[in-house]
């Protein structure tokens, strides 16, 4: 009644041709969207139409109190969402912003993926619902999934689920094409490479479909027909020289390697990293550290030196390059052999780095580190302490669920140390192994609810419900039938990775798989293990045909290494020193490779006399 009378009161304040005025505008806002090439459902235009009408009557309650710059601004506000399905909507962006924020801010203390998906199942389906009824417009809905983008990691699935709904929309070529590219990508990220090769296309612009598809093959282990489709992006973007032109003369140079063309391969990263040096982005680390490795490999002073120069580009930077530069330092000195220096830039990193974290972060990070010093044989008992001496901090202070996945990891680790363990740390080892089979029934809960198109998250869960089922390892109590659920919950994983194409994945699950039949050989008598070791001879042969398909590279050498262990454990011997010999010559150091890798060379080594 109130906003009736209101209303009388504005027409009796103003004149009859006033308000025709403004009626009048209303309704030419709602032509100008049947002018647009745009189809507009009835729905929608009088959703529009709604606003429109609720804008201008609150007009009528705040006309004589604002002023003539208001009044323009207001106007504008009214044009623009009277036109929304075709600009985005000036309160849409500020929505987006706002919800994104607060996605941010809920997952401010998120650190494993799986407390992303599961523990917060209320944030996902409200994405959704925004996403379906507080945005109008279609490039309204663009805004909120790009704004979504930012805040998310791109291997979350509920980007998948809202660019799937976007794709629904009537959208424009370009729309389209950035939808499609997003789709590609995080069905990629997913372990999807089926969807992601159909999706990518689809996608109208032929330089973004190449360079998708260039990837997409890559992962495959098609590495001539990337490397094809590579080249001819390179081609046609010479005279633009866009980022994507220096995306694929990065990809350019890795061919080169591949294929052991190692002279281009490093005038190409010199050409990049001049060029890139001001972009600061994935490339040009990735430019720096192939660089130095190529110079380490032909033992070249200037490894050090290119080293010093990409430590000074990135010195000012965020802590994310920081991170990664410290990452690849500790490869650079372990591929040199100078483990004192590792010594002293893990102390630097936690001084200045880990020191301005807390919480669940500063524990992840000190993981990190330990996990360096077991790899590099380097005294780790100072960080072992830190997290062995705040087991009750960080179950009190964390979710169960971060707590759950941060020891299992942790627990993991201690898996390669386990001999070394000093028996006065058992007990409240034992504790961390109470506490995560206390919450057996809340992971198995939580494994239920990944949808099948998810597939590395599916993939990892089973992987982690294996260890779950066997966790208590760590102090050799492992019973067979555990040994027996975690290699079949790796084989259900096996399983997904094929239906799906998804090869090199395969592969890291069926060495996954036979690392784990090795390492229960020393707990089982050979009554208990034969049956064992004969049901796994199916997966030992399925690795070594994914593998000789593959094409010749450092990532096939890789593969041959280790699966040369295997066949010389599977009893062929000279498949297993043919294998060796072949990674010998390839001249790939193994100082690059993770500490197993590392064993596994050296036993080859000694057994074959090298």
């Amino acid at each position: 009644m109130e906003f009736i009378m209101s209303l009388y009161s504005f027409l009796e304040e103003h004149s009859l041709r006033e308000t025709f005025i403004l009626l009048l505008l209303a309704v030419l806002s709602q032509i100008i969207i049947f002018s647009l090439k745009r189809k507009v459902s009835k729905i929608r235009f009088l959703k529009s139409l709604f606003l429109t009408l609720v804008l201008i009557f609150t007009y009528t309650l705040i006309y004589s109190k604002i002023g003539i710059l208001t009044h323009i601004i207001y106007w504008i506000i009214v044009l623009n969402i009277s036109i929304s399905f075709y600009f985005p909507l000036f309160h849409e962006i500020i929505l987006a912003y706002v919800l994104t924020v607060k996605i941010k801010n809920r997952r401010k203390n998120e650190i494993f993926i799986f407390y992303h998906i599961f523990y917060l199942p209320d944030l996902y389906k409200n994405i959704e619902w925004y996403y379906k009824h507080l945005f109008l417009s279609t490039p309204g809905k663009i805004v909120f999934i790009k704004s979504v983008e930012k805040v998310i990691e791109n291997y979350d699935y509920r980007l998948l689920k809202l660019n799937q709904l976007a794709l629904k929309l009537n959208l424009t070529e370009k729309e389209k094409d950035f939808i499609l590219t997003k789709l590609s990508w995080h069905n990629l990220n997913l372990g999807n490479i089926k969807n992601a090769e159909k999706f990518a296309k689809k996608i109208q612009s032929n330089t973004s479909k190449s360079h998708l598809l260039s990837f997409i093959y890559y992962q495959q282990g098609k590495f001539s027909k990337s490397r094809e489709i590579n080249h001819e992006i390179i081609y046609n973007l010479e005279v633009e020289k866009n980022e994507l032109y220096f995306i694929a003369l990065n990809n350019h140079a890795v061919f080169e390697r591949n294929f052991n063309i190692t002279l281009t391969a490093k005038n190409l990263y010199e050409r990049n990293i001049k060029n890139v040096k001001k972009i600061k982005k994935e490339i040009t680390h990735i430019a720096f550290q192939n660089l130095i490795d190529i110079h380490l490999l032909e033992n070249n002073s200037d490894a050090f030196n290119l080293l010093n120069e990409y430590k000074e580009t990135f010195k000012n930077e965020s802590t994310n390059d920081k991170i990664k530069i410290f990452d690849y330092e500790i490869t650079y000195y372990r591929q040199c052999n100078q483990t004192k220096k590792i010594s002293q830039i893990i102390n630097e990193f936690e001084l200045h780095f880990l020191s301005k974290t807390e919480g669940i972060e500063y524990f992840i990070g000190i993981s990190h580190l330990l996990k360096i010093a077991i790899t590099n044989n380097l005294n780790y008992k100072q960080y072992f302490d830190k997290i062995n001496n705040n087991i009750f901090e960080i179950i009190r202070n964390n979710s169960k669920i971060e707590a759950l996945f941060f020891f299992m990891d942790f627990l993991d680790l201690m898996k390669s140390i386990r001999n070394q363990i000093p028996s006065n740390y058992f007990q409240n080892l034992s504790i961390i192994s109470s506490f995560i089979n206390s919450e057996k029934m809340t992971f198995s809960n939580y494994f239920e609810n990944i949808p099948i198109e998810c597939i590395n998250h599916r993939c990892l869960n089973l992987r982690k419900l294996g260890e779950v089922e066997n966790i208590d390892y760590i102090f050799k109590k492992l019973e067979l039938q555990g040994a027996v659920n975690k290699i079949h919950r790796l084989e259900e994983a096996l399983k997904i990775y094929k239906e799906y194409d998804n090869e090199l994945e395969a592969i890291a699950t069926l060495f996954e798989i036979l690392n784990n039949l090795v390492e229960y050989q020393t707990y089982f008598s050979q009554k208990d293990f034969s049956p064992l070791l004969q049901t796994q001879k199916k997966n030992y042969n399925d690795a070594k045909n994914i593998i000789s398909k593959l094409e010749n590279s450092p990532l096939k050498m890789r593969y041959e290494l280790e699966l040369s262990y295997y066949a010389f454990i599977f009893k062929e011997v000279d498949l297993s020193q043919q294998l060796f010999e072949n990674f010998i010559q390839s001249k790939i150091s193994i100082n690059h490779f993770k500490k197993p890798l590392q064993e596994y060379f050296y036993f080859l080594k000694q057994k074959f006399k090298h």
